[in-house]
This record gives structure tokens, sequence and C-alpha cells, in this order.
């Protein structure tokens, strides 16, 4: 009685069965790809096209010379010579200023003949020595007095050498603070010296255009003082 009941019973009711059992029958993975789809994110898409990127930025900049010196006297005298005109170009080595020179060349000259004399002394006392006619003790001293004079001939010649202020490179000179028949002291400023063959400009940028600078960016400069 009661299979008879069951089957009665199933097959008024084989509808509903039916749908529970292909609700039962779907896979947990369809249920996520449903999800899935149904949470997708909407995006809006466009064509792809090239278009020029120029950026241009002014600032305002500080120009200095390649090289820049302060001139100063090498030792200290009275002015004979000077060639410092403000804008005035010279070469490297040009004589700009010259001092009075006349105890510097006396000097070169006596330290000339006291070196003639000590190359005489030591030649002949080799000459000696080789016949067996001079002590050793007396050619050493021959020797030393020549090392001797050849070292204040250097000196004096390095003397004369510092009465004469030359260009440390070709550049242009500033105004000159002295004059024709002024003593200066040894390192007074005589003037400024530039190399203006290249000027260099130091500006700063803003720091959120860094990363958009590059060596070999093309830069133009200008100046009010120059049209």
């Amino acid at each position: 009685m009661l299979l008879i009941a069951a089957t009665g019973a199933a097959w008024t009711y084989r509808a509903d069965l039916g749908g529970l059992a292909g609700y039962s029958s779907s896979s947990p993975g369809t249920e996520v790809e449903k999800s899935r789809t149904s949470r997708s994110t909407p995006v809006i898409v466009a064509t792809v096209v090239n278009v020029q990127d120029d950026l241009t930025f002014s600032a305002i900049g500080t120009g200095f010379a390649l090289r820049a010196v302060t001139l100063r006297a090498p030792s200290g005298g009275e002015i004979t010579s000077l060639a410092i005109a403000p804008g005035q170009r010279f070469s490297a080595g040009e004589t700009l200023v010259r001092l009075d020179d006349t105890d510097e060349q006396l000097a070169v000259e006596l330290a000339e003949a006291r070196l003639e004399q000590a190359i005489l002394e030591r030649d002949r006392y080799r000459r000696l020595q080789d016949t067996g006619a001079a002590a050793i003790a007396r050619l050493e001293q021959a020797e030393t007095a020549y090392k001797i004079a050849q070292i204040e001939l250097d000196k004096a010649r390095a003397d004369l050498a510092d009465r004469r202020l030359r260009a440390p490179f070709g550049g242009v000179t500033g105004l000159a603070t002295i004059e024709t028949g002024d003593r200066i002291a040894v390192d007074d400023v005589i003037a400024s010296f530039d190399d203006r063959s290249r000027i260099l400009v130091e500006f700063d940028l803003p720091e959120a255009l860094l990363g958009r600078i590059r060596s070999g960016l093309a830069i133009s400069a200008s100046t009010p003082a120059v049209e």
C-alpha cells in the first residue's frame, strides 16, 4: 500500500520534481561564471592616434663666463707698462702689466757671470783630476759651486719673469684698478679676466618637468644687454 501511494504521489507532482532535479544538477562553476558576468565593468575604447607633444618653458637665468679669474700682482713694484683696457681681448701668454725690472735684469746678469765662472772652475778641476794633480775634495767643491750657481740663475730668471703679468688664457679684461706709474704690492687686485668664448647659463626648473629633461634638448637664450 505504501509503494502504491508513493508512486501515485510521484506521478502527480512529476513537474515539480523535475524542476528540483534540474536545479540540483547545475554545476557550481556555472553559478560563479554567472556571478562574474553580472559584476563586469563597462569600459570606453577609442582609436590610438599620434599627436605632437611640444612644451615650451621660459625661465630667468644667470650667465657666467666659461672661465673667470681675478688678476693679481705677481710681485711688487712700479708699473712701467699697462695694456689692460675694458673689453680688450688677449691671447694666452700676452703681457698685461709690466713692472720696473732693472734690479732683476742685473741679478740675472750677475747670476750668469757666476755660472760661467763656476763652469770654468769645474772643468779645470776635472782636467786636473784626470792628471792626478788635484784632490777629489777640490773637484767636489767645484761641482757644488756649479750647482749653486745654476740654481741662483734659475731664481734670478724667475724673479725677472714675475715682473710681468701675462694672460693666463685667451680672454677679455675688465676695468683695471691701477694706472701706469702706480706702485703695487704682491697680490694686489689688478682687474678681472674672463673667457667668454662660451657662456654658461644657470636657471631653475619646476620639479614636475624634471622627468622630461634629457641631454641634448634645444635651448635658446637671450639677454636685454645684447640685441
